[in-house]
């Protein structure tokens, strides 16, 4: 009667391990990134600074959000994801190596903003020679969205601390042990 038990528990272990370790599955890392540009669009001279959340790393992906958070010009302060013409990032190792995004304010839908209108590009230019270009711009105007070649600068966004949940194969380990000591207990009448 003992064999059968041991190559039970043996294959309850084995088991409860291997869901353990293989229980879950790899996903990306999303991202979050800082902006800033000094706005020059219309003759102006405007600090603007905000951030672009949900960027995948090591790949292409549109961002889940562009907001303004920040303009000494004092407008266009806001959320621009709504219905963007361009929405393309490239990234890789936690950086930007291009960047194409522009949003009219005529398109979005309250409460993102509806009165101004972004743009910015970052990348490389080739024809017979390369040239790294960045461009950004933000206008008062809700279906116009201009950029010039400004100094852009993208910064990775520390994440805000969260909690961390157990992963399910914690969970299902525990269960496969706590299985295997009543499993283990003697049964009225058997011997030790």
């Amino acid at each position: 009667m003992r064999a059968p038990r041991t190559a039970l528990r043996r294959l309850a272990t084995a088991a409860a391990l291997l869901i353990a370790l293989g229980g879950t599955s790899a996903t990306a890392a999303t991202l979050d990134f800082d902006f800033s540009f000094t706005n020059t669009v219309d003759g102006r001279n405007d600090l603007v600074t905000g951030v672009i959340r949900g960027l995948t790393d090591n790949a292409e992906s549109s961002a889940r959000s562009v907001e303004i958070l920040t303009n000494s010009g004092g407008f266009g302060i806001g959320e621009y994801i709504g219905a963007p013409s361009l929405n393309r990032f490239n990234i890789a190792n936690g950086s930007i190596l291009s960047a194409s995004f522009k949003a009219l304010g005529q398109d979005n839908t309250a409460p993102g903003v509806t009165d101004a209108s972004l743009s910015f590009s970052i990348g490389a230019i080739c024809t017979t020679r390369c040239r790294s270009y960045a461009e950004a711009g933000l206008t008062a105007l809700a279906g116009t969205a201009t950029a010039l070649s400004t100094p852009i600068t993208f910064t990775a966004a520390l994440p805000a601390p969260t909690a961390v949940p157990l992963p399910a194969g914690v969970w299902l380990l525990s269960g496969a042990i706590a299985g295997l000591a009543l499993f283990r207990r003697k049964a009225p009448g058997q011997p030790v």
